[in-house]
């Protein structure tokens, strides 16, 4: 998705920008790790698990069955919903990488 994405801005604004899109890409997956870390640390906290009581830890059972199962299926369905406002289907990148290779060549073409 990424290379299309990178496909797609040149395609709207007429610069590659590969490096950008790709790094905005590696921002955004160090970014969800960093949250997913603390969206357990806020569900482990809400059930007072501390690690050392193991009285605590049984109380804690629930929120980690939650992590489990729950949070992660209604964090799925939010990136589904999300997915399909996605506007770069097969058909609109094989139109796209058409006019791309068409300014490739006219653009070479020029420069001889």
């Amino acid at each position: 998705m990424l290379g299309d994405a990178a496909d797609y801005s040149e395609f709207k604004n007429g610069r590659r920008a590969t490096g950008l899109v790709y790094s905005a890409g590696s921002f955004a997956t160090k970014f969800g790790g960093g949250l997913a870390g603390a969206i357990i640390g806020f569900v482990l906290a809400a059930f007072n698990y501390n690690g050392q009581d193991t009285v605590a830890i049984q109380g804690a059972v629930p929120g980690i069955i939650m992590l489990m199962s729950w949070i992660p299926t209604i964090i799925t369905l939010i990136a589904a919903g999300v997915m399909t406002l996605y506007p770069l289907n097969q058909k609109k990148m094989d139109e796209i990488t058409i006019e791309l290779n068409d300014r490739r060549v006219k653009a070479q073409q020029s420069q001889q």
